[in-house]
């Protein structure tokens, strides 16, 4: 994931299901006038989007703070995950899954569910097969609720554990389902993990770092399906089945192959064979110069350095989404989007066959916020086929670490659909 950096305070435990009105009370710090803070309204009106695209606020502060994942179910609601201790690991926390439903089709919330409110640096969610799974280093959790009455049928299962958090900002994150029915998820450069069933010994479990790896739901069985990149925040498949992940620092688009080894941002591989490694698929890069020059590292705007502004806003990504709905145009169908944290905006790649793999090419950034304090963690089209955002919203991002400006109380998801089809 892109870096973004902040603590969090927490709230009191409410009752399990809210509508806006009810919604009410306030965790500490929050600071709606500072700076250049826009409510999620002005924020959604001030999206620059192409053509017949509308952007609406699904849900804002206060009825979410701090997403840092979500998912959508069978019944089209999004499951999403608040994460109130990022940057700091703690042995213990409050972190929490809340369910959002669009009773009424308006495209907004109007049902809350507080699912699970006892999360550890949760970092990752999907849902099925009877509960939900959470990416919460050390463990990857499962959370039974085999009735499906978004109550946990008890305490969650430690079904793996292992997964480092020294480097908290390349854990493990962006947990998704395959076309295999396998579910898959990302881990950064930075952290050393050694991954295995919870007391199995060093020789029974997986050292890893920088990879993808997935987990079967009914074998338990763990694998990294590939090794390499950075400080990867996304993957997702094309029609075709085909895995494509996004990452920071190094160039940012690759596609991902079954058994394969890739650019690294640092350290070597854990096979010391490898001769060489399979490079990014994109002919282009959204920054201009050198990383430090246009990183914001000490700089007050983001998108300062004009020929990096021009390029796509920066070397910083966040979230994959292909899109396969049937809400947009069909020219936006198999083509990738991510965030970019730094730009304050959407990147747009195409993805087009060449030989025996894929090429990335720029395309139109698809959507630029206008908005500095803009932080797209991930997307994800809905079953209605619009696509959902998740907006950190924060005025630090990555490598600040200016306490004295961090905002624990903020947090978007917005909804962006094409034409007058009713969700």
């Amino acid at each position: 994931m892109q870096r973004i950096c902040r603590q969090l305070a927490f709230w009191a435990l409410f009752s399990s299901v809210f509508t806006t009105s009810a919604w009410s009370a306030q965790p500490l710090n929050h600071t709606p006038s500072a700076g250049d803070y826009q409510t999620p309204a002005e924020t959604a009106s001030n999206m620059k989007l192409p053509s017949g695209f509308k952007a609406q606020v699904f849900a804002g502060e206060p009825d979410v703070y701090q997403p840092i994942s979500f998912c959508t179910d069978a019944r089209g609601r999004l499951w999403v995950l608040e994460n109130y201790s990022y940057p700091d690991w703690k042995p213990e926390g409050r972190d929490q899954v809340v369910i959002f439903e669009d009773t009424d089709g308006d495209g907004q919330f109007d049902n809350r569910t507080l699912f699970w409110d006892k999360g550890n640096f949760a970092s990752g969610i999907e849902v099925g097969y009877g509960g939900v799974w959470i990416g919460s280093p050390p463990h990857l959790l499962f959370i039974p609720d085999k009735d499906g009455d978004d109550k946990p049928d008890g305490e969650p299962v430690k079904l793996l554990d292992g997964w480092g958090h020294d480097d908290t900002h390349e854990t493990v994150n962006s947990l998704i389902w395959g076309p295999d029915n396998w579910l898959y998820g990302c881990q950064g450069v930075f952290t050393q993990s050694k991954v295995g069933k919870p007391g199995a010994p060093d020789d029974e479990r997986i050292a890893l770092n920088a990879c993808i790896w997935r987990y079967h739901p009914v074998r338990h069985e763990f694998e990294i399906f590939a090794e390499g990149g950075s400080n990867q925040w996304g993957v997702d498949f094309n029609d075709y089945g085909q895995a494509f992940m996004t990452a920071c620092v190094i160039p940012h688009l690759y596609h991902v192959i079954q058994g394969a080894r890739y650019q690294r941002q640092g350290g070597q591989h854990f096979n010391p064979y490898v001769f060489d490694d399979i490079k990014t698929i994109a002919r282009h890069r959204h920054y201009t110069g050198e990383i430090r020059d246009h990183a914001w590292w000490g700089r007050n705007d983001p998108v300062a350095h004009l020929p990096t502004d021009k390029a796509g806003g920066g070397h910083a990504h966040c979230g994959a989404m292909i899109y396969l709905g049937d809400n947009w145009p069909d020219e936006y169908r198999n083509q990738i989007f991510m965030n970019n944290v730094h730009g304050n905006r959407i990147n747009n790649d195409s993805l087009e066959r060449l030989g025996s793999g894929y090429v990335g090419d720029r395309l139109p950034d698809f959507l630029f916020a206008n908005d500095r304090w803009y932080r797209g963690i991930n997307l994800k089209y809905g079953p209605d086929g619009a696509v959902y955002l998740i907006d950190w919203y924060d005025k630090n991002a990555c490598h600040r670490t200016q306490t004295e400006i961090w905002d624990r109380t903020n947090g978007r998801v917005f909804r962006v659909s094409y034409g007058d089809k009713k969700p």
